[in-house]
């Protein structure tokens, strides 16, 4: 009887370990974690692999104050009538389509001499992914 309350017990134990973890393979990711552009500015895309999980625009850090969130009010977050959403800060726009399958990254021209970073934020449903834009001066 000891012999087969231990292996019920374990059993049991055993699917509750396997039913408790966090399967995070079905989180959304991009395929490219870093962008960079020429001085010129441009266009590029980024390509978010969906699984199970959709994912949403969480807001961008800037590498220069430690990775610090930018302040939402400084962002221009707008859905557009084809479903696009838009995303807009200083120097750099975000498209996202519809299905945020694709991220479209446009890039204005650099005038400042500098070299500029913006790291971009997304969140699916436990787990965050980023990617990261780089501009030569």
């Amino acid at each position: 009887m000891k012999k087969f309350c231990l292996i019920i017990t374990s059993l049991l134990f055993l699917v509750s370990c396997l039913l408790s973890c966090d399967d995070i393979s079905q989180e959304p990711r991009v395929k490219q974690e870093y962008l960079s552009f020429t001085a010129k500015g441009g266009k590029q895309n980024v390509e978010v692999v969906l699984k199970r999980y959709s994912w949403k625009f969480c807001g961008l850090l800037d590498p220069e104050r430690n990775y610090v969130m930018i302040d939402s009010e400084k962002i221009e977050n707008e859905v557009l009538e084809n479903g696009v959403q838009r995303i807009h800060y200083d120097w750099i726009t975000f498209l996202i389509s519809k299905d945020k399958k694709n991220i479209e990254v446009i890039v204005d021209k650099n005038y400042t001499k500098k070299t500029r970073l913006i790291v971009f934020d997304g969140f699916g449903e436990r787990v965050d992914f980023n990617f990261r834009v780089f501009q030569a001066p």
